[in-house]
Protein backbone atom coordinates (compact mmCIF):
# COMPACT_ATOMS: atom_id res chain seq x y z
CA UNK A 1 0.00 0.00 0.00
CA UNK A 2 1.29 3.47 -0.98
CA UNK A 3 0.12 7.08 -1.02
CA UNK A 4 -1.30 6.89 2.49
CA UNK A 5 -3.13 3.66 1.73
CA UNK A 6 -4.72 4.95 -1.48
CA UNK A 7 -2.63 2.83 -3.86
CA UNK A 8 -2.30 -0.96 -4.01
CA UNK A 9 0.72 -2.29 -5.92
CA UNK A 10 0.18 -5.82 -7.25
CA UNK A 11 2.94 -8.07 -8.61
CA UNK A 12 1.77 -10.32 -11.47
CA UNK A 13 4.19 -13.20 -12.09
CA UNK A 14 2.33 -14.48 -15.14
CA UNK A 15 2.27 -11.20 -17.05
CA UNK A 16 5.66 -9.77 -15.96
CA UNK A 17 4.10 -6.55 -14.74
CA UNK A 18 3.14 -4.53 -11.69
CA UNK A 19 -0.37 -3.09 -11.58
CA UNK A 20 -1.18 -0.03 -9.48
CA UNK A 21 -4.76 0.06 -8.19
CA UNK A 22 -6.52 3.17 -6.84
CA UNK A 23 -8.08 1.81 -3.64
CA UNK A 24 -11.05 4.21 -3.27
CA UNK A 25 -12.25 3.73 -6.86
CA UNK A 26 -10.82 0.21 -7.36
CA UNK A 27 -9.65 1.38 -10.79
CA UNK A 28 -6.28 0.64 -12.36
CA UNK A 29 -3.93 3.64 -12.35
CA UNK A 30 -0.95 2.11 -14.14
CA UNK A 31 0.49 -1.11 -15.52
CA UNK A 32 4.28 -1.19 -15.34
CA UNK A 33 6.32 -3.84 -17.25
CA UNK A 34 9.12 -5.36 -15.19
CA UNK A 35 11.43 -8.39 -15.48
CA UNK A 36 10.73 -12.08 -15.94
CA UNK A 37 8.46 -13.64 -13.28
CA UNK A 38 8.17 -10.94 -10.64
CA UNK A 39 7.45 -12.56 -7.27
CA UNK A 40 7.93 -9.90 -4.61
CA UNK A 41 8.09 -6.15 -4.01
CA UNK A 42 9.64 -3.85 -1.44
CA UNK A 43 8.94 -0.15 -0.97
CA UNK A 44 11.00 2.82 0.23
CA UNK A 45 8.38 5.51 0.98
CA UNK A 46 11.01 8.11 1.89
CA UNK A 47 12.66 7.98 -1.53
CA UNK A 48 9.53 7.12 -3.50
CA UNK A 49 10.92 3.87 -4.84
CA UNK A 50 9.54 0.36 -5.35
CA UNK A 51 11.84 -2.61 -5.86
CA UNK A 52 10.43 -5.58 -7.76
CA UNK A 53 12.08 -8.99 -7.44
CA UNK A 54 12.21 -10.77 -10.81
CA UNK A 55 12.95 -14.43 -10.17
CA UNK A 56 13.74 -15.73 -13.66
CA UNK A 57 15.63 -12.71 -15.03
CA UNK A 58 17.69 -12.51 -11.81
CA UNK A 59 17.27 -8.80 -11.32
CA UNK A 60 15.49 -6.06 -9.39
CA UNK A 61 13.37 -3.49 -11.23
CA UNK A 62 13.51 -0.04 -9.60
CA UNK A 63 10.34 2.05 -10.05
CA UNK A 64 9.63 5.71 -9.27
CA UNK A 65 6.40 5.40 -7.25
CA UNK A 66 5.32 8.98 -7.97
CA UNK A 67 5.73 8.88 -11.76
CA UNK A 68 5.02 5.13 -12.06
CA UNK A 69 8.08 4.76 -14.27
CA UNK A 70 10.93 2.24 -14.36
CA UNK A 71 14.24 3.86 -13.47
CA UNK A 72 16.67 0.97 -13.83
CA UNK A 73 17.26 -2.72 -13.16
CA UNK A 74 19.88 -4.24 -10.88
CA UNK A 75 21.42 -7.63 -11.56
CA UNK A 76 21.55 -9.96 -8.54
CA UNK A 77 22.40 -13.60 -7.77
CA UNK A 78 20.41 -16.56 -9.19
CA UNK A 79 16.72 -16.93 -8.31
CA UNK A 80 16.02 -13.92 -6.11
CA UNK A 81 12.88 -14.20 -4.00
CA UNK A 82 12.84 -12.22 -0.74
CA UNK A 83 13.36 -8.50 -0.19
CA UNK A 84 13.65 -6.16 2.79
CA UNK A 85 14.07 -2.37 2.56
CA UNK A 86 15.88 -0.26 5.16
CA UNK A 87 14.64 3.27 4.43
CA UNK A 88 16.72 4.74 7.25
CA UNK A 89 20.11 3.41 6.17
CA UNK A 90 19.27 3.34 2.46
CA UNK A 91 19.87 -0.38 2.03
CA UNK A 92 17.92 -3.08 0.18
CA UNK A 93 18.47 -6.74 1.07
CA UNK A 94 17.64 -9.46 -1.46
CA UNK A 95 17.66 -13.20 -0.79
CA UNK A 96 18.76 -15.46 -3.64
CA UNK A 97 17.53 -19.06 -3.34
CA UNK A 98 20.17 -20.54 -5.66
CA UNK A 99 23.09 -18.64 -4.19
CA UNK A 100 24.86 -18.64 -0.83
CA UNK A 101 24.61 -14.87 -0.50
CA UNK A 102 22.16 -12.08 0.21
CA UNK A 103 22.66 -9.12 -2.12
CA UNK A 104 22.99 -5.72 -0.41
CA UNK A 105 21.99 -2.75 -2.62
CA UNK A 106 22.64 0.93 -1.95
CA UNK A 107 19.38 2.85 -2.44
CA UNK A 108 21.16 6.02 -3.54
CA UNK A 109 23.31 4.55 -6.30
CA UNK A 110 21.19 1.46 -7.15
CA UNK A 111 24.37 -0.62 -7.02
CA UNK A 112 25.27 -3.80 -5.15
CA UNK A 113 27.70 -2.76 -2.44
CA UNK A 114 27.99 -5.91 -0.35
CA UNK A 115 26.97 -9.54 0.11
CA UNK A 116 26.11 -11.50 3.25
CA UNK A 117 26.90 -15.20 3.31
CA UNK A 118 23.87 -17.18 4.53
CA UNK A 119 24.17 -20.45 2.62
CA UNK A 120 21.73 -21.80 0.00
CA UNK A 121 17.92 -21.76 -0.06
CA UNK A 122 17.36 -18.35 1.57
CA UNK A 123 13.75 -17.33 0.98
CA UNK A 124 11.66 -14.75 2.86
CA UNK A 125 13.22 -11.80 4.69
CA UNK A 126 12.01 -9.53 7.48
CA UNK A 127 13.86 -6.49 8.83
CA UNK A 128 13.66 -4.74 12.19
CA UNK A 129 15.54 -1.47 11.80
CA UNK A 130 15.17 -0.52 15.48
CA UNK A 131 16.84 -3.73 16.64
CA UNK A 132 19.23 -3.87 13.67
CA UNK A 133 18.14 -7.42 12.92
CA UNK A 134 17.52 -9.15 9.61
CA UNK A 135 15.59 -12.42 9.72
CA UNK A 136 16.11 -14.99 6.96
CA UNK A 137 13.94 -18.06 6.27
CA UNK A 138 16.09 -21.01 5.13
CA UNK A 139 13.84 -23.41 3.21
CA UNK A 140 16.08 -26.48 2.95
CA UNK A 141 17.50 -26.43 6.49
CA UNK A 142 14.27 -25.54 8.28
CA UNK A 143 15.83 -22.58 10.06
CA UNK A 144 15.41 -18.88 10.64
CA UNK A 145 18.67 -16.92 10.79
CA UNK A 146 18.99 -13.87 13.05
CA UNK A 147 21.56 -11.57 11.42
CA UNK A 148 23.07 -8.23 12.36
CA UNK A 149 23.30 -6.84 8.82
CA UNK A 150 25.58 -3.86 9.42
CA UNK A 151 28.31 -6.17 10.75
CA UNK A 152 27.32 -9.21 8.66
CA UNK A 153 27.21 -11.24 11.88
CA UNK A 154 25.04 -14.32 12.46
CA UNK A 155 23.48 -13.90 15.92
CA UNK A 156 21.67 -17.25 16.03
CA UNK A 157 19.99 -19.91 13.89
CA UNK A 158 16.64 -21.28 15.13
CA UNK A 159 15.04 -24.52 13.99
CA UNK A 160 11.40 -24.16 12.95
CA UNK A 161 9.14 -26.35 10.76
CA UNK A 162 9.73 -27.87 7.34
CA UNK A 163 10.51 -25.54 4.42
CA UNK A 164 10.09 -22.11 6.07
CA UNK A 165 9.36 -19.65 3.30
CA UNK A 166 8.12 -16.32 4.70
CA UNK A 167 8.40 -14.23 7.88
CA UNK A 168 6.41 -11.40 9.47
CA UNK A 169 7.29 -9.30 12.53
CA UNK A 170 4.87 -8.32 15.30
CA UNK A 171 6.73 -5.32 16.69
CA UNK A 172 4.22 -4.77 19.48
CA UNK A 173 4.50 -8.28 20.93
CA UNK A 174 8.10 -8.70 19.73
CA UNK A 175 7.35 -11.96 17.98
CA UNK A 176 8.18 -13.50 14.60
CA UNK A 177 5.66 -15.49 12.57
CA UNK A 178 7.24 -18.04 10.23
CA UNK A 179 5.32 -19.81 7.46
CA UNK A 180 6.45 -23.44 7.10
CA UNK A 181 5.27 -24.59 3.70
CA UNK A 182 6.47 -28.17 4.08
CA UNK A 183 4.83 -28.88 7.45
CA UNK A 184 1.63 -26.82 6.95
CA UNK A 185 2.10 -24.65 10.02
CA UNK A 186 3.18 -21.29 11.39
CA UNK A 187 5.92 -21.11 14.01
CA UNK A 188 5.80 -18.20 16.46
CA UNK A 189 9.20 -17.13 17.83
CA UNK A 190 10.29 -14.73 20.54
CA UNK A 191 12.03 -12.00 18.58
CA UNK A 192 14.64 -11.35 21.28
CA UNK A 193 15.66 -14.85 22.34
CA UNK A 194 14.58 -16.94 19.36
CA UNK A 195 12.59 -19.26 21.64
CA UNK A 196 9.74 -21.13 19.96
CA UNK A 197 6.55 -19.91 21.67
CA UNK A 198 4.13 -22.19 19.85
CA UNK A 199 3.28 -23.77 16.52
CA UNK A 200 -0.08 -23.29 14.79
CA UNK A 201 -1.41 -25.75 12.21
CA UNK A 202 -2.80 -24.15 9.02
CA UNK A 203 -3.95 -25.29 5.58
CA UNK A 204 -1.97 -27.14 2.92
CA UNK A 205 1.21 -25.55 1.52
CA UNK A 206 0.94 -22.08 3.14
CA UNK A 207 2.98 -19.36 1.48
CA UNK A 208 2.31 -15.75 2.54
CA UNK A 209 1.08 -14.04 5.69
CA UNK A 210 0.11 -10.60 6.95
CA UNK A 211 -0.41 -9.18 10.44
CA UNK A 212 -3.49 -7.01 10.96
CA UNK A 213 -3.82 -4.78 14.03
CA UNK A 214 -7.22 -4.83 15.70
CA UNK A 215 -8.48 -1.41 16.65
CA UNK A 216 -9.00 -0.91 20.37
CA UNK A 217 -7.37 -4.23 21.34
Amino acid sequence: MLAGGRELWVVNAGSNAVEVIDVPSEGMMARIPVGNRPVNIGVDPFRGRAYVVNQLSNDITVIDTFRKQVLTSIRVEPRPCGIAVDSIQGRIYVSNANSNQLSVIDARSNRIIDAINVGPSAMGLALDTLENRLYVAKRDTGEVLFIQPALRVLVRAIKVGSAPINIAIDRTERQLYVVNRGSDEVTILDQTTGRVIRTVAVGKMPYGLALVERGGE
